[in-house]
Order: C-alpha cells, then sequence, then structure tokens
C-alpha cells in the first residue's frame, strides 16, 4: 500500500515561498533537513571565511529555539546591513536592522516578536540578510 508524502518546497533566497506537492510513496522514506552551512569557493584554505568585499549571514543558533535566536553576521567592510524576518507566507514581520554597520562581526538578536511586539506563533520564519551586493537567508524554527 502506497504511502503519501508532502512535499514542500521553500526557498528564501529568491523569495520563492510556496510550492507544495503530495504524491504516493510505496517504499520507507528518508527525508533530509539541511542548513545552509558555510562554504568556502576562494580556494585559499579558509575555511567559512567570508569571501571579500562582502556580508555572511552564519547559520542561527540556537535552531530550533523558543524565546530568542542569535544571527551571525560577518561584514568584510563597512556597509549597510538590513536584516529582516519574513514568515513562510513572505510576509515580513519585523526589521531588525537596517543602518550602516562597521565590517567585523556583529550577533543580531530576534525574540520571536513581530513590529508591533507581539509574539509570532510557533512556525518556520526567514532571516534575510542585505548587505552590499549579497542576499542571504536563513530558516529559523520558533518553538512555543
Amino acid at each position: 500500500m502506497p504511502y503519501r508524502v508532502r512535499i514542500l518546497i521553500v526557498f528564501a533566497g529568491s523569495l520563492l515561498l510556496g510550492c507544495y506537492k503530495e504524491r504516493p510513496v510505496a517504499r520507507d522514506v528518508l527525508i533530509l533537513m539541511v542548513d545552509e552551512a558555510a562554504t568556502d569557493d576562494s580556494g585559499d584554505g579558509a575555511a567559512g571565511a567570508p569571501p571579500a568585499d562582502d556580508a555572511w549571514l552564519r547559520p542561527a543558533r540556537p535552531n530550533p529555539f523558543l524565546e530568542c535566536v542569535d544571527l551571525p553576521v560577518e561584514l568584510a567592510h563597512s556597509s549597510r546591513l538590513r536584516i529582516a524576518v519574513y514568515d513562510a507566507a513572505g510576509r515580513r514581520l519585523a526589521v531588525l536592522v537596517d543602518d550602516h554597520r562597521t565590517e567585523g562581526r556583529h550577533r543580531i538578536t530576534w525574540c520571536g516578536r513581530d513590529a508591533a511586539g507581539r509574539r509570532a506563533p510557533a512556525g518556520i520564519y526567514f532571516a534575510r540578510l542585505s548587505a552590499a551586493d549579497r542576499r542571504e537567508s536563513r530558516r529559523l524554527v520558533l518553538l512555543r
């Protein structure tokens, strides 16, 4: 007897937040959850280092989280930094940072609240970084 598997594709890099498909399967299914890990494409051996002239949004910690989550950011040079949180439907809940930041490491914290200060319900959210010429997103899982 085939089982039915739900496939949900949420691609926040270009903000395609949708796409739902249900399909039958006849065997056991292995579901992998992959977190966007920092990779080094420069070939210089500095694994995990941000590329020059760029910003880097590191994996959120802790994730999943109950109250607050830290979003580590590295900037290779001073630039305008914007980090906003979106729900799974693509609606912006809050803008955490929207100002000029110096180069180096920064830690931004989101405590599961929208722009009006209301607690967001449990669910999947996306932190979206915009800085210099870089756009990057991280999935956040809020538990209540």
